[in-house]
């Protein structure tokens, strides 16, 4: 009888654990990109004129450019690539609008895919 109730209790924190990751990583139609920041936030409302301020709950956090809304962000493709010697594989790593940062994404000459962070 103990051992069923420990399981029905996992089962319960199990779910609940899921549920709640899913809301947090499920798509919304508040989350605002910053650049600058390289960050993504979820904005219950923005700061009237430029957009800088990204309010959340009782929280706000600054973008001196402005939060741009992800659904109005376009898709961009790698203007350059580097090679990184890593693992003792090359990989070829994308330079997206000038700029590189940990999440670059590399991909090595088996196919095998990483990240910029994860290489250095």
């Amino acid at each position: 009888m103990e051992q069923r109730t420990k399981l029905e209790i996992g089962a319960f924190i199990t779910m609940a654990l899921l549920i709640t990751g899913a809301y947090f990583i499920g798509p919304s139609d508040n989350a605002y990109y910053c650049e600058s920041l390289d960050q993504v936030r979820i904005c219950d409302k923005l700061s009237s004129g430029l957009g800088t301020r990204c309010y959340f709950e009782d929280t706000y956090k600054i973008c001196s450019e402005g939060w741009v809304k992800l659904e109005n962000m376009t898709e961009t493709k790698p203007s350059e690539t580097f090679d990184v010697f890593a693992n003792g594989e090359i990989y070829t790593c994308e330079v997206i609008n000038g700029r590189v940062n940990s999440y670059s994404h590399c991909i090595s000459e088996s196919n095998l895919e990483a990240y910029l962070g994860e290489l250095v």
